[in-house]
């Protein structure tokens, strides 16, 4: 270093991690349907604004107003979760908690406000259902 000092970086926790630590967007508990309902609020909720956290992250490294777009989108989103509809959960319910359920989320999160401008909780919603639906690619 020219000053000898080590620069300052900050780790940010990364919403798309596997492994130890990484978090678990399934929200898996026993209990009534309500319970479960909840739950996968809850766990919209949090994938919402961990990956928007993760894009004003990188907006502050690598300013792009596409990162600041989606971190403002993906915050909108996850206060509107608490909204989801009795048609909506029941398009989601079969698919909750399965093991695709993380990755899926993760995946539909990550292009909101940046890959795709402008999204309504209600798109999003739909978009993660059909990545949901969608047949599983092999590896052949």
């Amino acid at each position: 270093m020219p000053n000898g000092r080590r620069p300052n970086f900050i780790r940010l926790p990364n919403p798309h991690a596997h492994g130890p630590g990484a978090t678990n967007h399934a929200g898996l508990t026993g209990g009534n349907r309500n319970t479960k309902k909840s739950d996968c609020i809850a766990s919209l909720s949090a994938s919402l604004t961990s990956t928007s956290r993760w894009r004003a992250g990188l907006d502050a490294n690598w300013p792009d107003h596409r990162n600041a777009r989606a971190a403002k989108l993906l915050d909108k989103l996850a206060g509107e979760a608490s909204n989801l509809s009795e048609e909506q959960w029941e398009s989601l319910a079969p698919h909750f908690g399965s093991e695709r359920w993380g990755e899926a989320l993760r995946e539909v999160s990550r292009l909101l406000g940046f890959a795709v401008r402008k999204m309504s909780f209600d798109y999003f919603v739909r978009r993660l259902v059909g990545q949901l639906s969608a047949p599983v690619a092999s590896g052949l």
